[in-house]
Parts: C-alpha cells; sequence; structure tokens
C-alpha cells in the first residue's frame, strides 16, 4: 500500500487555502479603507479645535497684529446664525494647525484653498455668553467631507 495524499485530497487543501486566502486580503482591504476614513475625520476634528483655538484667541486679542493679522482680517459673528468660513490655508499658516496631509498619499498635502470650517454663532437670545458650532469641509485628495456644498 502507498503512503500519501491522492491529487483530490491536494486541489481539496489548495482551494480552501485559496478561500482563507481571500477572505484575509478582502477584510485587510476593509481595515484600510476604514482607517483611512478614521483618519480623515480626526483631521477634521483637528481643523474644528484649531478654529475655535483661533476664535477665542481673536476675541481674546487687544493686538492687530497677532497671528499675523489674521484676527484683523477676521469678521467673528457676533449675531445669532451668522457664519463665516475659515479656510485650512489660514489655520495653516497662523500656526493654529501644522500641515495636514492627505492619508491616502502622505506625499500631497490637503486641498488648502477648498477646505475649510464654517463657524456659526449658536448664541440662545436667553444665553449672555457667545457661542459658535464648527463644521468642517475637508478635500484632501479623492476624499470629500460630507459638510462641503
Amino acid at each position: 500500500m502507498k503512503k500519501g495524499f491522492t491529487l483530490i485530497e491536494l486541489l481539496a487543501v489548495i482551494v480552501i487555502l485559496g478561500f482563507l486566502v481571500a477572505m484575509v486580503i478582502d477584510n485587510y482591504k476593509k481595515y484600510l479603507d476604514s482607517s483611512k476614513e478614521n483618519a480623515y475625520l480626526t483631521i477634521e476634528r483637528n481643523m474644528e479645535a484649531a478654529a475655535e483655538s483661533m476664535i477665542v484667541d481673536c476675541s481674546l486679542s487687544v493686538s492687530d497684529e497677532y497671528r499675523g493679522g489674521l484676527c484683523v482680517s477676521l469678521d467673528i459673528p457676533d449675531v445669532k446664525d451668522e457664519k463665516i468660513n475659515v479656510s485650512l490655508n489660514n489655520l495653516v499658516t497662523s500656526e493654529y494647525i501644522d500641515d495636514v496631509l492627505d492619508p491616502a498619499n502622505t506625499n500631497k498635502k490637503c486641498d488648502y484653498e477648498n477646505s475649510y470650517v464654517t463657524i456659526t454663532n449658536t448664541t440662545r437670545l436667553t444665553n449672555k455668553n457667545i457661542s459658535y458650532s464648527y463644521k468642517s469641509c475637508l478635500k484632501c485628495g479623492s476624499h470629500t467631507s460630507d459638510y462641503c456644498n
């Protein structure tokens, strides 16, 4: 009697291994896509935090030269529902946020001129404190935020 595997048995093992490899590759691609999307969302949150810091600094600033004159050119919304857009370029050049690289291609920067944060005055009439909401529009490579027009 001969010892060893038949051709059918070997083919069955190869087919099973092929299915397992295909499943692993598919899950890995999903993981990479999810990681890139999470990286874009993190950039958007960082843009909003930078815009919030900028609003606080400009509200407290007594010097027109603060952050290279950004506060002078910024018309901070002081009426309910009034909005302004602050470009990613302004946030980077004023050093509120570091250079923003595309997570899908770290050799390229995001679109600084067409990415922005919309700052909306959300103060309630009964509230004496001014409050704002922040929404990011990030255009980075093939990614465009849901908020962008």
